[in-house]
């Protein structure tokens, strides 16, 4: 299937469960920080919210146990958790990296 384009410049993407897909906006200036859902049966992108973060070449995961985002970016070398029903960016702590892009969340 062929998936609608994103609104914006999507770096962070990841699995959300089934049928969704949420993407993160990075590298579009005002946009930056943005949260999207995309719902695979409707083929429809929702803006959540800008979550306050200007995010850098950023990196999206999800935790499906607990129903979290977590995104890394470039801008700095903090591990953010987003809220997915309202994008609200919590910092987890320092990585001690300052580079972004990637990011994958694995169970313990």
């Amino acid at each position: 299937a062929t998936l609608s384009a994103a609104p914006d410049d999507v770096e962070g993407l990841t699995y959300g469960g089934p049928g969704i897909l949420y993407g993160l906006v990075s590298n579009s200036g005002s946009t930056d920080g943005d949260l999207y859902r995309y719902t695979i049966a409707t083929d429809e992108w929702q803006l959540i919210a800008n979550c306050g973060v200007a995010f850098i070449d950023c990196g999206l995961a999800y935790d499906p146990a607990a129903g979290i985002l977590y995104a890394k970016g470039s801008q700095d070398e903090n591990l953010y958790r987003l809220d997915p029903l309202t994008a609200a960016a919590t910092v987890v702590g320092p990585t001690g990296v300052t580079g972004g892009g990637g990011l994958a969340f694995v169970s313990p």
